[in-house]
């Protein structure tokens, strides 16, 4: 019977891939990269080439159904899967850039549940694995491993820690939201109402600044000119139509 590798196995199975894919592998292709194209051109596709050597050595030991050697480090192998489950893993493990509709802050909200997963449970280490379904069995099941309980109680007081401050960055981003909502909101009040103070120092005959503000009876505001050339025409004010006559004109001075 298939026996699953502990959460420290996990861990460690992770950690020494790490360590000798960059050591092994990236380091030297980076320098090898960099000598042939000089520093300049290095610069622009060193990105390339770190997603390129991750390919070559999860690629062609996990496709190809080898262990690699953080693997036979733990004295770990994979569980039976597909081709395809193993090839969508190894897409998956190379950290490939997300579409731009999809929010940085949702990603990572996907990567903090996982590993709050992992603390309390101790099911999957990587995400890339987790998606999958692929998980990690011991080569040898008659092989127990003594884990003290001190480390399991450690792990899911990690996990438990991780929930509250997940929650926390919740809230913290609602608050955000509705501060820059509010803010907004308050922009947008200011606006309106400057908007609204410029327009009533406005002639509404000629549109301009009021020149020798002018009131009629019904209290609407023109230029002297403006208001006196419009009654030659008609003896009514242009905004309500309330009968005016010249002589009743106010003119205000000191206003605008």
């Amino acid at each position: 019977m298939d026996k699953p590798l502990s959460r420290s196995g996990l861990y460690t199975v992770a950690e020494k891939d790490q360590q000798y894919h960059r050591l092994w592998v990236e380091d030297s292709l980076q320098e090898i990269t960099q000598r042939c194209i000089g520093v300049r051109r290095w610069v622009q596709y060193r990105s390339a080439i770190t997603v390129l050597s991750r390919f070559g050595y999860f690629g062609i030991n996990s496709f190809l159904g080898r262990s690699t050697p953080g693997e036979e480090f733990c004295d770990a192998k994979l569980s039976d899967c597909s081709p395809i489950q193993r090839l969508f893993m190894i897409l998956l493990n190379n950290d490939l850039k997300l579409p731009s509709d999809v929010p940085k802050r949702f990603a990572e909200m996907v990567k903090d549940v996982h590993l709050i997963t992992f603390y309390l449970f101790g099911d999957f280490y990587e995400l890339s694995k987790r998606a999958t379904g692929i998980s990690y069995i011991k080569r040898d099941p008659a092989i127990t491993e003594e884990i003290p309980k001190s480390f399991e109680l450690l792990n899911k007081l990690i996990g438990v820690i991780s929930v509250v401050k997940l929650i926390l960055n919740y809230q913290r981003d609602i608050e955000r939201q509705q501060e820059d909502t509010n803010s907004l909101t308050r922009t947008t009040t200011l606006k309106d109402s400057l908007e609204n103070k410029n327009s009533d120092i406005l002639c509404q005959l000629c549109s301009g600044p009021r020149n020798e503000a002018t009131s009629a009876l019904c209290g609407h505001i023109f230029c002297w000119s403006c208001i006196h050339n419009w009654l030659k025409e008609r003896n009514e004010c242009p905004i309500c139509r309330m009968p005016t006559e010249p002589s009743r004109l106010i003119h205000l001075v000191n206003f605008r």
